[in-house]
């Protein structure tokens, strides 16, 4: 996982549009799943779930960061929930996730 400060407050391409939720205000996330994870079926079910992981954790998260999730041939495996707490655990380790969300049951 890579995190940056964004430091484009407010501003984007002029065709781009983005999901905002109600609290957050410019996180962005993308995933990279490697080559080796499989063919494009493979790799496309691994983006989808890590998707679907950060959509439940966006709330959560501080805002102002752009975050870079790379998938590497060791989480081709792993289940859903497996997945899940490895996603929380790194976000909790590099320190995004709020002190409200540190209590939530995973």
């Amino acid at each position: 996982m890579f995190i940056f400060k964004c430091h484009s407050e407010g501003r984007t391409k002029p065709g781009l549009q983005t999901r905002k939720s109600a609290g957050i205000q410019n996180v962005k996330i993308a995933v990279i799943p490697a080559k080796a994870i499989g063919k494009a079926h493979a790799r496309n079910k691994m983006k989808r779930m890590i998707r679907a992981i950060c959509s439940e954790l966006i709330n959560d998260l501080k805002s102002g960061f752009c975050i870079i999730i790379k998938a590497d041939v060791g989480s081709r495996n792993l289940r859903f929930e497996e997945v899940k707490k490895i996603v929380r655990a790194l976000f909790m380790k590099a320190g995004l996730i709020t002190r409200e969300a540190d209590t939530s049951i995973l």
